[in-house]
Parts: structure tokens; C-alpha cells; sequence
């Protein structure tokens, strides 16, 4: 048999690819060996990394309290100016549309500028809004007054999108190998800064009138720049063309992994706000409760996300953090299939009763952690591992699709609710939704099987050239 050195040749490439691609290729639990080699030590080993935790714990704490602190009061004072609930309802909707649509871009800009520039410039324009948010009441006519708090609602959506992505990205650069412990860390705060949120407002609402609650909440958010001006390293910026920016972000979105562990971050931002506008008249006609003990159960949810966040985190740098993922959808379904409880379970062994409904609220919001917590962390890897560099442009451009997804979430989730309940009563909309959540689960671990039979495809498939990403875009390092 003759062989033609063209295809002799072919032949050897090919073998040489496939053993370049094996050199880089380690087990399927989603790390390749630099990654591993990061996680030896503790993700807070260090006095630098601790302090870095520490100021991004309480900036996450303060920002959070400034989204959620004007549901108590907001709308009442809004009605003053005969603003109806509709209009309400699209000056808060702003808010998450705007990080939405601007994430992405705060990703391409994070390289040129630097993670601590943005961080601060974020930080500005979110206190300098909540402080010039306070006097919108002093607006004279309705329309002036819905004008303006569209306006300053979108500036502050510019600085929490520019935060939140920076932060993350500020986590990716920091904890390598940790990314999940720091963000449990971080989700922890921002757990207890949304449960408190809506009680601090309301007792500064009451003792000092519509201003106060802003002013404070402003100038904290503004005064956080401080110790995190000092305890941040200085940003190495390496300078990219923007053109070269978008086709990094690109190639993220042809990278299979990261597109279902998007898929799953949407679903636990639909999870986290599916009901908003339907646990309340479920449980409080059936139940005699009143309002205060409505939001009591409300509260139930986010305090377990919150409580389960950091050991969820620590969980995940030492087992796979799919694998977390998948368990959590599963975990998260149950309990919304019990929340109802669902009208295919024995009433005799499963009774509607408010200790249930409790119960499930706690495992939902336990679930939503072990779905939400690692995913970056597994983003991260799973770029990483089919071939794009480990570096800041990556890490703000994950950071951004995380942002996006999870916001889009939880636009779509009080929408979906709403639909639901309309067609079928609650008990049947919690246990499609449960049973929505535990097929997410299921898709994702299939994903993942087959990712790991099919190891040398994958990598061959949509393993990223250098050529596309930022990698070779460089043109200078400086240190700011």
C-alpha cells in the first residue's frame, strides 16, 4: 500500500495535536493542572487576601442594602405624586436591565482601566445616586419626578453593574483556585445586606424622613472606597484594542461548559425571585398572617442562601463544583415541589401547613446556593481548560455573563410566576417550577457526562486558539 507524504504528513499533525491536547488535559472534574496547583493552601491564607475579603464583604453588605432598602417606602411616597404601581414597578425594573445591557461592556473596559479603577468609578456613581436620589421627592409635578427617578435609577445601575463585575473579576484575580470560597464569602454579605436592607430603610424612613435613608446609605457606599483604596494591589493593565475584547467575549459563548453553567446561573436568578409576587397571597389568606409575618417568610429563603453560601463555597474547592451545581438544582426543586405542597402528594403525610412551607422556603434557598455560589468558579475552569489565557480580559468577561444571566433570571422570574399562577393555582405553578429546576439538574449532569466520555473531542472542538482571545492584543503593562 502506498502512502503519499501529504498524508503521512496529515497523519503526524494530527497525532502531534492529539498529543499537545493530552498534554493539556487532565481528568474531567473541571480543572486542569495549573488550576489545581492554585488550590493548595487556604483560600484566606495569606493577611492580604483576608483584608481583600474583608472590604469586599462590606461594600457587598452596603450596596446590597441600598437595592433593597426603598421597597417599604418607595412606592407610598411615589403615590404621593399620583405615580401609579405600573410606573413604580418599570423605575425598579431599570435597574437590573441596565446591568443587563451594560456588563458586557464594563468587561471590554475592566482590561484597559483596571479592576480597582472601576471598582472605585462603580462605587462613586452608586453612593453619588442614592445621595441624589434622596431629594427626587422635592420634584414639583408628576413628571418631573418619574423623569429623574428613571434617571438616577439608571446611574445607579450603571455603578452596580460596574461594581458587580468588577468585583468578581477582582475575586478571580485574588483567590485563584478559591473562586467559590471568596464568592460565598461575598454572596454572605450580600445576603444579609438584602435582608436588611428593607428594615434599615424603614426605621430611617421613619425617623428622619425620605432623605435620610439615601444620604446614609450614599455616603457609606462612597466612604467603603477607603480601606478598599488601600488594600487592593495596584491594577496591572494590560492594554487591548476593543475589537479584540468582543472576540474574547465570543469565544467564551462558543465554549459549551460556559454556556450551560450560564443556563444554570439564569435559573437560579429565576429561583431566587419566582416569588416575589406570589409567596404573599399564598400564605397569607390561608394562614390569617399579617404583613409583618409575611415578610418574616420571606426572609426565610435569602437567610439560608446567606447562611449556606460560605460552606458551600469551601465545599466547592474541594469537591467538583458541577457536580455542587447539579445537586443544588435538584435540592432547590424539592423544595419548591413541597412548597405547595405539590397536589400530588399525600395531604395526610404532606398537610399544608406553615412549618412546611418554611421548611421548603429554607431548602430552596439552600439549593439556590449550592446552584449559584460555584458557578463562576466552574466558568473560570472550563475557559481555562479549552484554551483561553488566564487573564484579567477573561476573568471580566466571565464575570460580566455571570452578572448578565443571573439579572436576566431574575427579571424573567416574578414574569413566569405571575403567568403561572394566572393558568393554575400556586401549588401546581411551585411544582412545575420544582420539577423545571430538577430537569436543569438533570441536563446539566447528562452535559457533563457526556463532556467527560467525549474529553478529546471537546477539546478539539471548541478548544480556543490563542489567536482570538486578548492574549496576543497586548501592547503594554503598566502599573497604576
Amino acid at each position: 500500500m502506498v502512502v503519499s507524504n501529504s498524508s503521512m504528513g496529515r497523519e503526524s499533525t494530527e497525532d502531534e495535536t492529539m498529543l499537545s491536547n493530552e498534554e493539556k488535559t487532565t481528568s474531567y472534574n473541571g480543572l486542569d493542572k495549573k488550576v489545581e496547583s492554585t488550590r493548595e493552601g487556604g483560600a484566606f491564607d495569606t493577611k492580604a487576601k483576608k483584608l481583600i475579603i474583608i472590604s469586599i464583604s462590606v461594600y457587598s453588605f452596603i450596596t446590597s442594602s441600598a437595592f433593597s432598602m426603598v421597597a417599604p417606602f418607595f412606592p407610598g411616597e411615589a403615590s404621593k405624586k399620583d405615580t401609579n404601581s405600573a410606573v413604580v414597578g418599570l423605575i425598579f425594573a431599570v435597574y437590573p436591565l441596565v446591568i443587563i445591557l451594560l456588563s458586557p461592556i464594563i468587561a471590554l473596559l475592566i482590561p484597559k482601566l483596571g479592576t480597582k479603577f472601576m471598582l472605585s468609578l462603580g462605587l462613586i456613581l452608586e453612593g453619588g445616586s442614592q445621595i441624589i436620589f434622596g431629594f427626587v421627592h422635592l420634584m414639583p409635578t408628576k413628571e418631573t419626578f418619574i423623569a429623574y427617578s428613571f434617571i438616577i435609577r439608571i446611574f445607579s445601575g450603571v455603578g452596580a453593574a460596574t461594581t458587580s463585575t468588577a468585583s468578581m473579576t477582582l475575586l478571580s484575580q485574588n483567590f485563584k483556585g478559591h473562586i467559590a470560597s471568596a464568592m460565598g464569602v461575598m454572596q454572605l454579605f450580600a445576603g444579609f445586606g438584602l435582608m436588611a436592607g428593607p428594615p434599615i430603610g424603614g426605621f430611617l424612613y421613619a425617623a428622619g424622613g425620605f432623605q435620610l435613608p439615601f444620604l446614609l446609605i450614599g455616603i457609606l457606599a462612597i466612604l467603603s472606597l477607603i480601606p478598599l483604596y488601600f488594600v487592593l494591589p495596584p491594577d496591572e493593565i494590560k492594554r487591548y484594542t476593543v475589537e479584540s475584547g468582543g472576540r474574547s467575549f465570543l469565544s467564551l459563548l462558543k465554549i459549551p461548559a460556559v454556556l450551560v453553567i450560564a443556563f444554570a446561573v439564569a435559573f437560579s436568578g429565576v429561583a431566587i425571585s419566582f416569588l416575589d409576587p406570589t409567596l404573599e397571597p399564598h400564605l397569607e389568606k390561608p394562614f390569617h398572617l399579617t404583613s409583618s409575618e409575611v415578610g418574616l417568610m420571606f426572609f426565610i429563603s435569602p437567610a439560608a442562601y446567606a447562611a449556606a453560601a460560605p460552606p458551600v463555597g469551601m465545599l466547592a474547592n474541594k469537591w467538583s463544583e458541577r457536580s455542587l451545581i447539579v445537586l443544588g438544582a435538584v435540592v432547590c426543586g424539592f423544595g419548591y415541589v413541597f412548597l405547595g405542597p405539590a397536589p400530588f402528594l399525600p395531604a395526610k403525610v404532606f398537610p399544608s401547613t406553615l412549618w412546611l412551607n418554611g421548611i421548603s422556603l429554607a431548602v430552596s434557598g439552600i439549593g439556590d446556593a449550592m446552584f449559584c455560589v460555584p458557578a463562576l468558579a466552574d466558568m473560570n475552569t472550563s475557559a481555562l481548560k479549552y484554551g483561553l489565557p488566564d487573564t484579567i480580559a477573561t476573568q471580566s468577561a466571565l464575570s460580566s455573563i455571570y452578572n448578565s444571566v443571573f439579572y436576566i433570571g431574575g427579571i424573567l422570574g416574578p414574569v413566569l410566576a405571575g403567568l403561572m399562577v394566572e393558568q393554575i393555582d400556586f401549588a401546581w405553578s411551585s411544582a412545575v417550577f420544582g420539577f423545571m429546576l430538577c430537569l436543569s439538574g438533570l441536563f446539566i449532569g447528562i452535559f457533563t457526562l457526556f463532556e467527560r466520555r467525549s474529553t478529546r473531542v471537546f477539546q478539539q472542538r471548541f478548544r480556543i486558539s490563542k489567536d482570538s482571545t486578548l492574549e496576543n492584543e497586548e501592547i503594554s503593562l503598566i502599573k497604576t
